[in-house]
This record gives structure tokens, C-alpha cells and sequence, in this order.
């Protein structure tokens, strides 16, 4: 019972603090001294603010490092046994459009029987190559006929109403290069 609390509040924490780095991200002047950790890796590049930092079972070192990238609105996990990519992508196997051709407004839905609802602010994938970000948590009844799917290629539908539809858009990942290790927490 203590850890499901905890797991729980861990998660609480973890998606109000992407909520508060978001609007300290966009202000100037925020904090103390004007300044944030920001993880960086080996070749310098930033990986967005710290938000958190997992100890590994045992108690030596860091497991991997939670960060918030402002630019792309997202929480990333990244592991430091390794150079990796973010590994707390959203698998899902098409997007829903609300237009033929995959025009129009864009959707993530449980219409093929599809994993749970992810976290709001999880990347949303199609075989790692299209990114998506949810624009709401809460679900909306709306009509779609047409879909992309993993290999990228649209098709059309005869227009379905869902009722579990999530707006979500599409960004370019500047982050699909492997992070390279080691990892550093700096102040900037």
C-alpha cells in the first residue's frame, strides 16, 4: 500500500513539476539567481531541465535523469548506462485526422483497441519516426476519416464518431540522436 503512495505521488509530483518548469521556462527572471539545472551530455548538448534524478537500487549513482524540454513541451526520461534516446516514448500504431488526406485536425484515440490513455506530457510515437504531443488531457468526442499509420502512409475512412479522441500535434525531435554519456547537471 505504501509504495503504490508512493508511486502515485511521485507521479503527481513528476507532471505538476513539468507544469511549473513550463511557466518558469517561459518567464524571465524566474529563480533566485535567473538560473536552472539542465542536464547536458558529454558532447554538451542540452537535454532540457532537471526535474528529476533516480538513484540506482543500491544507492550508488544516478539510474537516469528526468528532464522538460520547453521547446518541444515534453517530459523526457534518459538513461545513463548507456548513449540513448529518450526512452519514455508513447508507442501508438496510427493518429486519426478529422479531414480526409490526414489533413485537419489531429488525433490520438483508443478506436483500434489501442493501449491505455498516455501521460499528457509523454511523446506520442508511430515506429519511433513521428513524434506527437497530446494539446488536451481530456477526452473529446469527435468525427474522423483517415489515419497515419507506422510506415507513414495515410488512408481514408468512411467518418467515425469516437468519444475518446485527444488533440495532439506533431513536432520535429531534435533529440533522436542518441544522448551521449556521461550525463552532467549544470546550473545556467
Amino acid at each position: 500500500m505504501k509504495k503504490i503512495i508512493l508511486a502515485v505521488s511521485a507521479i503527481v509530483i513528476l507532471l505538476s513539476a513539468g507544469s511549473v518548469l513550463a511557466e518558469v521556462a517561459n518567464k524571465s527572471g524566474s529563480g533566485a539567481h535567473n538560473k536552472a539545472l539542465k542536464l547536458i551530455d558529454a558532447t554538451g548538448r542540452d537535454l532540457g531541465y532537471l526535474v528529476s534524478a533516480d538513484p540506482y537500487t543500491g544507492g550508488r549513482g544516478v539510474d537516469s535523469y528526468t528532464t522538460y524540454d520547453p521547446d518541444l513541451e515534453v517530459i523526457l526520461k534518459w538513461i545513463t548506462s548507456s548513449n540513448s534516446n529518450p526512452t519514455n516514448s508513447w508507442p501508438v500504431l496510427s493518429i486519426y485526422y478529422s479531414r480526409p488526406n490526414c489533413t485537419g485536425k489531429a488525433y490520438y484515440t483508443h478506436f483500434e483497441n489501442q493501449e491505455e490513455e498516455p501521460d499528457c506530457n509523454t511523446p506520442i510515437t508511430i515506429a519511433t519516426t513521428f513524434w506527437y504531443r497530446m494539446r488536451t488531457c481530456q477526452p473529446l468526442s469527435t468525427t474522423i476519416n483517415s489515419k497515419i499509420s507506422s510506415g507513414g502512409e495515410c488512408s481514408n475512412f468512411p467518418a467515425v464518431t469516437v468519444n475518446d479522441a485527444y488533440l495532439v500535434d506533431s513536432f520535429e525531435n531534435r533529440l533522436l540522436d542518441p544522448a551521449i554519456v556521461p550525463f552532467k547537471v549544470v546550473e545556467k
